[in-house]
């Protein structure tokens, strides 16, 4: 038997709303900015290094995450927004008539098809555009808090 988790009245607004109003560029948008908020300090205070290393750790750490929010963000909004033009332009009526007539029924719709081709193109991006931009990103931020002793 499944235990029940009983929240409450106003952490289930909290969810439901969650659940109804945020998509994918805003999942990767918390998380990028969680992560930027925890895991440099994470890094930093990594006593099993050394100081120059957990230096370089931060600043990998730090444009691993811009860019990888920013990057992610982007794709995933785009993806949304085409995946809107394409619901329009298919004729849906005799696939599931009764529940796309609903517009929130056809948010969802476009919002699922929308992360998971987003969640497909970042398979792409994340080799094509990422990695070589965190790379300057981390190069960027070592020569200039590293090397100035900052």
């Amino acid at each position: 038997m499944r235990p029940i988790v009983k929240l409450g009245e106003k952490p289930m607004k909290i969810v439901g709303y969650c659940a109804n109003k945020l998509a994918g560029p805003e999942n990767r948008l918390i998380l990028g900015v969680s992560a930027l908020a925890s895991q440099p300090f994470i890094d930093f205070y990594n006593k099993n290094v050394d100081e120059e290393t957990r230096k370089y750790s931060v600043c990998k750490t730090v444009s691993k995450i811009i860019i990888g929010t920013t990057v992610g963000v982007i794709v995933r909004a785009l993806a949304i927004k085409y995946s809107a033009r394409f619901l329009k332009s298919v004729d849906v009526s005799g696939v599931a008539p009764d529940i796309l007539k609903r517009p929130e029924s056809r948010k969802i719709l476009q919002n699922t098809i929308g992360d998971i081709l987003g969640l497909g193109i970042c398979l792409f991006t994340n080799f094509l555009i990422d990695a070589p931009l965190t790379k300057k990103g981390t190069n960027f931020f070592a020569s200039k808090f590293i090397k100035e002793g900052k």
